[in-house]
């Protein structure tokens, strides 16, 4: 069913799903859709505080990525460590969020190049850890 024009909207999508026996306003998928994207509010309030400064950072999603491999390694799924691998995470932040930022303003690089150029670090560290376990 392909809804066009005016006719596409949330709602109309919503009322499609419910006619065709889909539980899309269920509590549980209401709370799934609200924990999913609670991540990503987080990401974009970082990201629009970088936008708002001049700055492009295009390495998030490998922020990411890195970020949650550290914080697992960190926690050994024991959730009594929890603490510990978000310190990890957020050091990890600041450090690859200094190294952004000196060589964007001590070299002189584009900010976009410089966070492609780390995220493809940050890309190739991810890789090789992964291959090892």
């Amino acid at each position: 069913m392909i809804l066009v024009g005016q006719y596409d909207s949330p709602y109309v999508r919503r009322v499609a799903v419910s006619l065709r026996g889909g539980q899309f306003l269920t509590v549980t998928n209401l709370t799934n859709m609200f924990v999913r994207s609670i991540s990503l509010g987080l990401v974009s309030i970082g990201q629009t505080l970088v936008i708002l400064g001049g700055s492009l950072d295009l390495s998030v999603a490998y922020m990411i990525s890195v970020a949650a491999v550290v914080s697992s390694v960190v926690m050994q799924g024991q959730p009594d460590r929890m603490l510990l691998g978000i310190g990890a995470a957020l050091a990890l932040g600041l450090v690859v969020g200094l190294v952004n930022g000196l060589i964007t303003t001590r070299l002189k690089v584009n900010s976009s190049i410089a966070t492609i150029g780390t995220a493809r670090v940050r890309r190739g560290l991810l890789n090789t850890s992964l291959e090892k376990s």
